[in-house]
């Protein structure tokens, strides 16, 4: 298992599906502190984050015995379709999407795998992992508002009131 921030960034698929075992829900992914797509990018370049999706794509691929499979551009097309609209999907969100396809979540696969298959796996993971979250934020929110107030808030609350006025008296 890959010990820090950096270790994820160049680690394998395979080793990642590894390290990632125990990781498959989306809460798992959202705890998982692996890098975005985005992260990638900003850490080794676009090309790299392309590269990387596309090497889990192809791995995917390979466990997979198909008749049609996608060829370099079809996976090209795929990998810019997700990144472009999928930036923010962590390598434990791409370890679940593939998977989840891979164990049928998805549908079954006909012998063939298309461009429009690979980005619906990839759509429908992200409208669930944007549910997800939004019931993680309405909860904290419901939690903070509903946390009965303590003797360290009603120090910081006129701590706050107290440099409010000081402000609206300038």
């Amino acid at each position: 298992m890959p010990t820090t921030y950096n270790d994820w960034l160049t680690i394998s698929p395979t080793d990642a599906k590894s390290a990632l075992v125990k990781v498959n829900t989306i809460s798992d992914a959202l705890d998982a502190g692996t890098p975005s797509l985005a992260s990638l990018k900003r850490e080794k370049g676009e090309k790299y984050a392309k590269a990387y999706l596309k090497a889990w794509i192809i791995y995917f691929q390979n466990l997979l015995n198909l008749k049609n499979k996608l060829n370099g551009d079809m996976i090209d097309f795929a990998v810019d379709e997700v990144f472009a609209h999928y930036w923010y999907i962590t390598i434990a969100d791409i370890k679940n999407v593939l998977t989840w396809a891979l164990n049928g979540v998805y549908g079954e696969f006909y012998e063939s795998l298309t461009i429009p298959k690979v980005v619906g796996w990839f759509t429908k993971y992200a409208e669930d992992r944007m549910d997800l979250c939004e019931q993680r934020s309405i909860s904290n929110h419901y939690d903070i508002k509903n946390k009965p107030i303590v003797e360290e808030d009603l120090d910081r609350i006129k701590l706050q009131a107290k440099r409010n006025e000081k402000r609206n008296k300038i």
